[in-house]
């Protein structure tokens, strides 16, 4: 939080998979929003709570490690005293269990190498908003 990104404001923000490990997830949306000119654009990508708790088996989190994940409602929440959320959209899920473990897996995905992420793909919010009100 203590990066100094100059005074020049920036037209557009870009956060992937950055603020579930943030302590404080408020002030890090302000930073982010001061940092942008009024009317720029936030890009971000999050982990998806409901989808990852549903369809992941995820060891807890290591001593000392945040996880901060958020539901649809909650990223809203946040994100509306510093911008108009434009879009919120979640990624469709590759999970590790279950039918979803052998959709997503690599024996079934190597005949469909152009459209992977790869195994290590996560559940994802991806929300896009203007600066400002």
């Amino acid at each position: 939080m203590a990066l100094d990104f100059g005074s020049d404001p920036y037209d557009v923000a870009v956060s992937l998979e950055v603020l579930s490990h943030v302590a404080d997830l408020e002030a890090f949306i302000a930073k982010i929003a001061n940092l942008l000119k009024p009317g720029g654009h936030l890009k971000l990508a999050t982990q998806n709570r409901p989808v990852l708790e549903r369809y992941n088996r995820i060891p807890p989190p290591a001593r000392g490690q945040l996880r901060r994940w958020v539901d649809a409602e909650e990223l809203s929440e946040l994100l509306r005293s510093h911008f108009d959320v434009l879009e919120l959209y979640s990624v469709t899920p590759q999970a590790n269990h279950g039918l979803m473990r052998i959709a997503a897996s690599h024996k079934v995905k190597c005949g469909h190498q152009p459209f992977s992420r790869g195994p290590d793909f996560e559940i994802s919010w991806s929300v896009a908003g203007w600066a400002g009100h």
